[in-house]
Order: C-alpha cells, then structure tokens, then sequence
C-alpha cells in the first residue's frame, strides 16, 4: 500500500550550538499536518480523506559555510524518532473511521539551504529538507516528504 498526502504545513524550532568554525549541532522538534490525499494498492488508486499528523524529534548537525561576510550556504542532516497519527474518514468514497496511533519510530532528515545575515546575531534562511519516518503512517507505510521552508536563526 502507498498513500501520497496532499501539501501539508510543519511548524519547527531548534536550539544548538555553534562552534565558531562552521559547525553546529542541534535539538530540533515541531509538528507537522497534512490533511487528504491519494492511496494505491495493487495498481487501484483511490482518494483518502483525513488527516496526518507528526511530532519529530531531531538531533542534528549543520555545516555552514560563508560565501560572503552576509551570505553563506548550509548543509546538515539529523536522526531521531517520530510520533504519528493518522485519521482517515473515507477511502474511495467509502465513510471509515479509523485512528491510528502509532509509537515512536525511527526518523532521518537531511537539508541545505541559504542564510542571510540580517545582523550579528539574526539571519534568514530559506532551504529545502528531505524527511524519511520508518512506519509512521498509522503502521502502514514510512513517511518520507520533501519541504520548502524559510526560517530565522537568532544567535546569543
């Protein structure tokens, strides 16, 4: 069984340390939703209505490297687990009501990305990641996405 969720939203913070020479290594958590999509079984396809839900826990490493003293380029990946749940209201037109809750399994991540210096001790960012969950699709398939995101990196 494949399932292909819809476009979602994540919501992520990280707290870390810097080591002065470009590497960093962090604690990173959030959540992630998404609601709808397509399922396949067998060559059939079919719409799934609900939702997906899931709560990652990250430890990572980020390597940035400076392209000028206000641009630099990052690249990091990180393992952890996931926390999933998935409810699905209808298959293929068909009412369902099934909820699944599944335990925490095993989760990776890699991302690169730019980051702009707004100042000493803010930068921008903008960058992709891709996201791999072992089992963490109500126990019927691993999720795996890839995300377009932005964020803001405050130093202290």
């Amino acid at each position: 069984m494949n399932l292909d969720f819809d476009t979602g939203f994540s919501v992520l913070g990280a707290v870390g340390y810097s080591f002065g020479n470009g590497l960093a290594v962090e604690l990173e958590s959030g959540y992630l939703g998404v609601d709808g999509g397509e399922g396949s079984f067998r060559g059939r396809s079919f719409d799934v209505d609900g939702e997906f839900r899931q709560v990652p826990i990250f430890a990572n490493a980020v390597y940035t490297v400076d392209l000028t003293d206000r641009l630099g380029v990052y690249i990091g990946g990180g393992i952890g687990i996931v926390w999933s749940e998935a409810e699905i209201d209808s298959v293929a037109g068909y009412n369902l009501d099934f909820t699944s809750s599944d335990e925490w399994n095993f989760a990776a991540q890699a991302k690169a990305g730019l980051t702009f210096k707004v100042t000493d001790a803010a930068s921008l960012n903008v960058g992709y990641r891709y996201y791999y969950g072992q089992d963490a699709v109500g126990c019927l398939d691993d999720a795996q996405g890839s995300v377009l995101e932005g964020g803001i990196t405050i130093r202290f």
